[in-house]
């Protein structure tokens, strides 16, 4: 006999963790600022959070027993019965575990993407830092060649960097 709640209960009380999590963390961030209000609420919270975990966990414990009290249905063996409790208790765990690896997945994606992008960002702050000293080296070079040709009037000479840079 199998609860279709069973992987449901287990789920919720994984995400009533998380929650219970991102409260004390934010109560943590309260107690670091001082803020009175911030503190009093994130009080509240945490208490409400964890008073719901712990409802979660006595639920998923009463359904548990529930479940191991029911009669075998007459047609199923005892032997039977154990390998489709194994089973159940298989397909739990492996749900647990693929939403387990998903998070990881998702954490590492994120956190490539902000690497990747940071990257980029970079690369174009180069690019673009390269491309307007060329402008200015080229506008620099043809103002003195301008001057120079000019009767009766000389600039001065281009600077060593853009004279390496335009290869004059």
């Amino acid at each position: 006999f199998q609860n279709p709640l069973y992987g449901v209960k287990s789920f919720a009380i994984a995400a009533l963790e998380k929650k219970r999590v991102a409260a004390e963390a934010a109560l943590l961030n309260c107690y670091l600022a001082g803020e009175v209000t911030c503190l009093t609420v994130g009080t509240v919270a945490k208490a409400f959070v964890r008073a719901l975990f712990f409802t979660a966990k006595v639920a998923k414990k009463v359904v548990d027993i529930a479940r191991e009290d029911v009669k075998l249905p007459e047609t199923m063996t005892k032997e039977g019965f154990e390998y489709n409790e194994a089973t159940y208790h298989n397909v739990i765990r492996q749900y647990e575990w693929n939403a387990e690896a998903l998070d990881i997945v998702n954490y590492n994606i994120r956190e490539q993407h902000t690497q990747m992008r940071s990257e980029l960002q970079a690369r174009h702050q180069d690019i673009t830092n390269d491309v307007n000293q060329f402008t200015t080296c080229m506008s620099n070079f043809l103002g003195i060649q301008i001057f120079n040709a000019l009767p009766g009037a000389s600039a001065g000479s281009l600077s060593t960097l853009c004279s390496n840079l335009l290869g004059v």
